[in-house]
């Protein structure tokens, strides 16, 4: 085996998750986290979420990070998470802090809420609405945008989990 390659089994998810590893414990020992450090966190963080690997996502989430930065598109986890649908996913996000009112950075009027809706995805809206995921001083609710936009399997799961309509 060449030096280059990875040990016996190891995936590249693994070699980023040990990257990531070194690279707190880095941090604990007084060490500043690169910029190639950060990045490859944001990376994983983000790919653990569209795949919908909780088990990853749970393993990086023992470490310090924040969970409300965004990509280089400006969209934060939770609006990654919001798209896939998986609730378990953004449940686990914002129990770890990520803060589900916070919009995309270069449109901070799109709330994960929004994408969920947009995309259709019950599970996440639900999950979204129980765990504080959408402005209640806003002019529409999530029920109202559901409506808004034709999304009628979002609008009976918001009734049938007791939003309020008015």
């Amino acid at each position: 085996m060449a030096s280059f390659d990875p040990p016996e089994g190891e995936t590249d998810l693994d070699r980023v998750i040990n990257r990531i590893s070194d690279a707190f414990n880095s941090i604990k020992s007084g060490h500043a986290l690169s910029a190639e450090a950060a990045a490859d966190q944001q990376r994983l963080l983000i790919h653990a979420v569209k795949t919908k690997n909780t088990t990853a996502l749970q393993k990086i989430l023992t470490h310090k990070q924040d969970l409300n930065a965004a990509d280089a598109s400006g969209d934060r986890l939770l609006h990654h998470a919001a798209r896939t649908g998986d609730a378990d996913i953004i449940r686990l996000l914002i129990e770890a802090g990520a803060n589900p009112l916070l919009g995309q950075e270069k449109n901070p009027e799109q709330q994960p809420m929004d994408e969920a809706i947009n995309f259709g995805n019950v599970a996440a809206c639900i999950a979204l609405a129980q765990n504080g995921g959408y402005d209640r001083s806003g002019r529409l609710s999530p029920l109202h945008k559901a409506c808004e936009r034709g999304k009628s399997l979002v609008v009976a799961a918001f009734l049938q989990a007791g939003i309020n309509p008015n």
